[in-house]
C-alpha cells in the first residue's frame, strides 16, 4: 500500500490527535486538522513531542490545519478520526460540529473513527450524521499522552526535563507498543485502518472485538473515581483501604457486565478479583515508568475528562438499573465522589445529577 495516497481527516489537535497524527504521518499518510480557530496558533507546524520511550523529542510538521469545516468539501479522506470526548462530542458545541463535519464530507465514504467513549455515543453520531451505522467505528490511544503545558508531577531521573519542557506533547508507549486500539466492528474497515497506522513502523494499532473494547473504555472509570476519593495514591497505598477497594473492582465488574453476554456476567467477576486488578495496576504502574501512571490519570481524568467519566458512571447506572442488573457499587463510588468534592469545594460536584 503506497500510503502517500492515502489521507486522513482528525478533528481535535489535543494530545489523542496528535500522537495518532504524528504515528500516521510517520507512515507516509497526509493529515489534516480541523480545529477551532482560536487553536490554530498553538498548534502550528512543526509541534514538538517528547517520547518517554526513548527520552528523544520528535519533530512533527508534515500536515495540514484548518479552522473551517466547510472547506473540507473539496479534499477526499480515506477516514475521519473524532477525537473529542464523550461529554464534549455530547454538547450542543460538539454536535453542531459533528453536523457540520457530516455535510463537509457527505459526498465521500469516509468512515468515521469516534475516540471519544460512552454509552450511546455511536447512535449519537448515527442520528446526527445520517450515515449508515457501517461508516463508524470505535477507537482510541493505546499509549499515553498529554500535554506538557500545565503538567506539574515529580519528574522521574530518567526524564529530560529540558527536552520535555520545550515540547507541546509527550507520550508513552506500554511494551506491546500498541499505540491505537481499535474495534474491529466492521472488520474490513477496521483492518484498512489498522493497515495505514501499521505503516509507520514505530507504533501499531491493537484490533480486538468490539465487546473487548467496550468493556476495557468504559469499566475504569469507578477506579479513576476511586483514586480521586483517596487522593491519587500509589497503587499499593490505594487498595490499603479494603472496604472501597473491593467496591471499587466490584464497580468495574458492573460495567463490564453491562456489554457482556450472560455467561459472561457470570464469569467475568470470577476472574476478576481485587487482588487481580491489584496485580495488573502494579504492573501498569511499573510498565508507564517514567511517565507517573497515577500523575498522568490526575492529570487526565481527574481533570480534562472528568465530565466524560461522570456520564459514563451515570448512563451506566441508568442503563443497569433498567434491566434489572446491581449497580450498587457503581452507584456507591459515584456518591462518594459527589460527597468528596463537595467537601473540597471542587467544581466537579455540579456535574454529578442530583437524582443520584
Amino acid at each position: 500500500m503506497n500510503m502517500a495516497d492515502h489521507a486522513v481527516l482528525i478533528v481535535g489537535a489535543g494530545a489523542v490527535g496528535m500522537a495518532c497524527g504524528y504515528q500516521l504521518s510517520h507512515g507516509g499518510v497526509a493529515v489534516t486538522y480541523l480545529v477551532r480557530p482560536e487553536s490554530l496558533g498553538k498548534v502550528q507546524p512543526p509541534v514538538l513531542l517528547y517520547s518517554y520511550d526513548d527520552h528523544e523529542t520528535k519533530v512533527f510538521h508534515s500536515y495540514r490545519l484548518t479552522s473551517c469545516a466547510e472547506e473540507l468539501g473539496d479534499r477526499i479522506f480515506d477516514f475521519v478520526i473524532f477525537t473529542l470526548d464523550g461529554a464534549a462530542c455530547r454538547s450542543r458545541e460538539g454536535s453542531d460540529l459533528i453536523r457540520r463535519v457530516a455535510r463537509a464530507t457527505r459526498d465521500g465514504q469516509a468512515p468515521w473513527i469516534i475516540a471519544g467513549v460512552g454509552s450511546g455515543l455511536r447512535e449519537h453520531f448515527l442520528a446526527l450524521t445520517g450515515f449508515p451505522e457501517t461508516r463508524f467505528l470505535e477507537g482510541s490511544l493505546g499509549m499515553l499522552c498529554h500535554q506538557v503545558e500545565g503538567w506539574h508531577f515529580p519528574p522521574h531521573p530518567d526524564t529530560d526535563q529540558q527536552q520535555l519542557a520545550d515540547c507541546r506533547f509527550a507520550y508513552r508507549h506500554f511494551p506491546n507498543r500498541a499505540g491505537f486500539m481499535l474495534a474491529a466492528s466492521p472488520k474490513k474497515v477496521a483492518r484498512e485502518f489498522a493497515s495505514l497506522y501499521n505503516g509507520g513502523a514505530a507504533s501499531r494499532c491493537q484490533m480486538m472485538s468490539l465487546t473487548s473494547y467496550r468493556v476495557l473504555s468504559n469499566m475504569l472509570y469507578p477506579l479513576f473515581a476511586t483514586c480521586e476519593i483517596r487522593g491519587w495514591p500509589r497503587t499499593d497505598e490505594l487498595a490499603r483501604d479494603r472496604k472501597i477497594w473491593r467496591e471499587c473492582c466490584r464497580a468495574m465488574n458492573q460495567i463490564a457486565g453491562l456489554h457482556l453476554s450472560f455467561a459472561g456476567r457470570l464469569l467475568f467477576p470470577m476472574l476478576f478479583r481485587p487482588w487481580l486488578y491489584l496485580m495488573l495496576l502494579r504492573r501498569l504502574e511499573r510498565d508507564c515508568a517514567p511517565l507517573d501512571f497515577h500523575g498522568f490519570n490526575r492529570f487526565h481524568h481527574g481533570a480534562k475528562v472528568l465530565a466524560q467519566g461522570i456520564q459514563i458512571m451515570e448512563n451506566a447506572i441508568r442503563e443497569g438499573e433498567a434491566q434489572g442488573r446491581d449497580m450498587s457499587a457503581v452507584r456507591h463510588i459515584l456518591g462518594r465522589l459527589k460527597s468528596h468534592f463537595e467537601q473540597t469545594g471542587n467544581a466537579g460536584a455540579g456535574l454529578i445529577g442530583a437524582w443520584l
